[in-house]
């Protein structure tokens, strides 16, 4: 029994990493974030749709774990979800959770829609624990690389890291890697509220690696004559009390020669402001008290960008690899969509064709029979007309089972409008990357 342990220990490792803690490389997401993408694309795609209606439908449907509410926060605060009501912030010394899910509405935004879910149905869909699901999102950019925040995930013997980027900066890296790194490299920074001093050598090794570190120092405002400083960011993943534990400030703060009065909101942001409290030696204590903030919110970041693949297989993946990859498989959502649309299209065409074949048939066989067309008549004029139209019976049996006797005689069956549109696919098909680009520009 003991030596069975290991082993399921290892197992319940390998389903957190690939199930839980990080996310895919082919779409940026885990798969409770997909499945609260996919649902609220289903439930709230066009209108504002209770919160717990969502949650509870990814429940219901794709997620049996829990609501995942805690998630459906965070895909709002990302920016891939339009939320209505109170969500919460991060702002300031005392960040606030959200309200409860049946106080909060969300919907889907466009911006996702166009994003990620226009080809949802040209991906290759996979059994769940519940309904079937796509096996990923066909988005034009991984989702971990954008939104607002950092990705990130403890997993078994991994830890994931992943900047995220604007997404005009993405398409600058992207084209610059497509055209064959031709011409001026464009070397992104991360989205941070902090001002970033590393050189470029260091944030090109992140893009090039997935791994690396970059240092900033957080925003301050100065003001000399009224000797108060306003902190509005340091490093991310630090709570303020660790910058008020800073030894210098803390002792300053303890011997109360200054103190400090939080008036961060949703308008202006972070802003912590400290002053000086004595008057004695008012302009000394004030020098030293910038000099420890600026020590106090300076820092580094590490990243390490750590996915898993289709074989669920946990690797460290860079930055560009991860851009090109998800380029590669939107560009072949979009040729299974032409292929589907070109098909469809000879279908309607062919189908023309046929009812302009079985027109003048039907009218004289009706005219015939008085217009009159029984159950007991109708087997002998369907094969009455597949004889005169040239046509198996079978399709015969099946235009007249679809349109109405009335609308087959005067169903429009001119096909140009039909040849047009398929060689405008077709012309998109054999352009296939140029049809592609376009889309990102």
């Amino acid at each position: 029994m003991d030596r069975l342990v290991p082993h399921a220990y290892r197992k319940y490792g390998l389903y957190v990493n690939n199930f839980r803690a990080m996310p895919l490389k082919d779409d940026g997401l885990k798969p409770v974030e997909r499945r609260i993408l996919l649902t609220t694309f289903m439930v709230a795609k066009d209108s504002f749709k209770k919160s717990a209606r969502i949650t509870g439908t990814c429940m219901a449907k794709f997620h049996p774990h829990s609501d995942a509410y805690g998630t459906l926060v965070q895909m709002v605060k990302q920016g891939f979800i339009e939320g209505q009501g109170n969500w919460g912030n991060n702002l300031g010394v005392d960040p606030s959770g959200p309200a409860a899910s049946r106080y909060t509405e969300a919907k889907m935004t466009k911006e996702t829609i166009d994003m990620a879910f226009n080809l949802l149905k040209h991906v290759p869909w996979q059994e769940s624990e519940l309904d079937d699901e796509p096996e990923y999102l066909p988005t034009k950019y991984p989702f971990c690389l954008m939104g607002n925040e950092y990705t990130q995930g403890i997993g078994f013997g991994f830890r994931t890291y992943i900047p995220c980027y604007s997404k005009e900066d993405l398409k600058k890296r992207l084209f610059w890697l497509l055209s064959g790194k031709k011409g001026v490299e464009p070397i992104i920074e991360p989205i941070t509220d902090c001002k970033i001093v590393s050189k470029k050598e260091d944030l090109q090794t992140i893009l090039s690696t997935g791994k690396g570190k970059i240092d900033v120092n957080g925003v301050i405002s100065v003001s000399a004559a009224q000797c108060k400083v306003i902190v509005k960011s340091w490093p991310p993943g630090r709570r303020f009390e660790s910058i008020l534990n800073k030894i210098p400030l803390r002792k300053q703060l303890e011997n109360q020669d200054i103190g400090f009065i939080d008036s961060s909101n949703g308008q202006n942001g972070t802003a912590i402001m400290f002053s000086v409290l004595k008057q004695r030696n008012r302009d000394k204590i004030f020098k030293e008290c910038v000099d420890n903030i600026k020590d106090a919110v300076s820092g580094s970041i590490t990243f390490e960008t750590i996915t898993v693949d289709k074989q669920k297989r946990v690797e460290v993946t860079s930055i560009d690899e991860m851009l090109v990859n998800t380029y590669n498989i939107y560009t072949q959502a979009n040729k299974r969509m032409l292929v589907s649309e070109i098909d469809k299209t000879n279908d309607a065409i062919l189908e023309m064709n046929y009812l302009e074949k079985i027109k003048k048939p039907l009218t004289d066989v009706l005219s015939a029979q008085g217009s009159k067309l029984t159950k007991e008549s109708l087997t002998p004029t369907i094969k009455l007309i597949a004889s005169k139209a040239k046509v198996s019976e079978e399709i015969v049996k099946e235009l007249i089972t679809k349109y109405r006797i009335q609308r087959l005689l005067t169903f429009q069956t001119d096909t140009q409008e039909l040849n047009d549109k398929r060689v405008e696919l077709q012309t998109k098909l054999s352009t296939l990357d140029k049809f592609v680009l376009d889309q990102y520009r």
